[in-house]
């Protein structure tokens, strides 16, 4: 999986990035290797004003699957990512289950037209 993080408006420290990695890590340790890439971007929506304007954009592109896109607004930034991330996640998680039915579906029609025409 390749992890990208950007910030705009937002004066973003290493130990911010670092955070963010590893709360990545959490988040996705049992489905990295679905993921092709995550693309993670930070900003400050309303600048110093204050109240909810740290915004978190979540973009997760995965093989044979439509892109997954997660806009989240809280107050403060931390909160944003975790919240941005467990909703990305939950959403792929039902795109990989979903998609896994599917196959079934398909194989199991094979194995039975197989049949028929034997």
């Amino acid at each position: 999986m390749r992890l990208i993080v950007k910030s705009a408006n937002l004066n973003l420290q290493e130990t911010h990035r670092e955070t963010v990695k590893k709360r990545v890590g959490s988040v996705f340790h049992r489905t990295v290797d679905a993921i092709q890439s995550l693309t993670i971007t930070l900003s400050d929506v309303n600048g110093p004003k204050g109240g909810p304007d740290k915004q978190v954009k979540v973009k997760l592109k995965s093989d044979n699957m439509p892109l997954i896109v997660v806009i989240d607004k809280k107050s403060n930034w931390i909160a944003a990512v975790n919240s941005a991330l467990n909703r990305v996640n939950n959403s792929f998680l039902r795109k990989l289950k979903r998609k896994k039915q599917v196959n079934a579906k398909v194989k199991n029609l094979v194995l039975t037209s197989d049949l028929v025409a034997s």
